[in-house]
């Protein structure tokens, strides 16, 4: 339903026409971190690395104080990992990671400052390494977000601070050589808070800052198999993702 809305924003944009509507797109890089965490809070893996992001953005005006917005962006790297096996032993790895996300937000401006209310998709995949000692597999969450958001402008600035709430999405998981059979979890719900600060160049020019944390609970459990037969459960842990992302975006009207 969520990822039907986005795409129904996007696509309302698209549409548009005359000077209310513009095209931006974006360039940057992103670092980024993804820690696991045990029930009793001791860290079980953490993931850091650097990542080009790529994005292009719509804004439309539909009336005085209204406007519709949204945005597809997606970004990739190999990430280090440091985690543990199931036995405990230390782990250091590597990891493909990216997402690709689409967002749709309805604007309300009377004044210089705003407030926004949104949905979002999300598809984010890790592909771990395997090492001599432990098992590589691929995971794949899709999932969808609401956010609602407060922001300002001053001269050349603009921000924005938005909070995110996602119920459990589709989450699955693949195991290198087929040593099980493919998983398919629900996650666990997600909490997330983000800032946005942006200052205008030049005319069609503006950088912008994101600063992004998004917190996901521990998934539900499911049956785990190999060839058709059972061998236990398999459940994710509770994660938790940091993204500081710097773009600069080139604005078309």
């Amino acid at each position: 339903m969520i990822r039907r809305l986005c795409a129904a924003g996007l696509l309302a944009c698209a549409a548009c026409s005359g000077t209310a509507a513009d095209w931006r797109l974006e360039a940057g890089l992103q670092a980024h971190t993804l820690e696991e965490t045990s029930p009793s809070g001791a860290r079980l893996v953490r993931e850091s690395g650097v990542a080009p992001v790529l994005g292009v953005a719509l804004h439309h005006r539909l009336a005085e104080h209204w406007a519709l917005a949204g945005r597809l962006s997606g970004w990739h790297s190999r990430a280090d990992y440091d985690g543990r096996t199931q036995a405990g032993q230390p782990v250091a790895s590597r990891t493909a990671t990216g997402a690709l996300g689409l967002e749709s937000r309805l604007v309300w401006q009377p004044a210089a400052w705003r407030a926004e209310a949104g949905v979002q998709w999300e598809v984010f995949d890790r592909r771990i390494q395997g090492t001599a000692g432990a098992l590589g597999l691929d995971e794949r969450l899709q999932q969808g977000r609401l956010d609602l958001g407060a922001g300002w402008q001053r001269g050349p600035w603009d921000g924005v601070l938005r909070l995110t709430w996602g119920d459990r999405g589709r989450l699955r998981v693949r195991f290198d050589g087929a040593a099980f059979d493919d998983a398919h979890l629900r996650s666990g719900t997600a909490r997330g808070v983000g800032l946005e600060l942006s200052r205008r160049l030049a005319p069609g020019w503006r950088a912008r800052l994101s600063l992004e944390r998004l917190d996901v609970g521990a998934s539900q459990a499911a049956a785990l198999a190999r060839a058709g037969l059972p061998f236990g459960s398999v459940a994710q842990p509770t994660w938790r993702r940091e993204r500081a992302v710097l773009t600069l975006e080139r604005r078309f009207d």
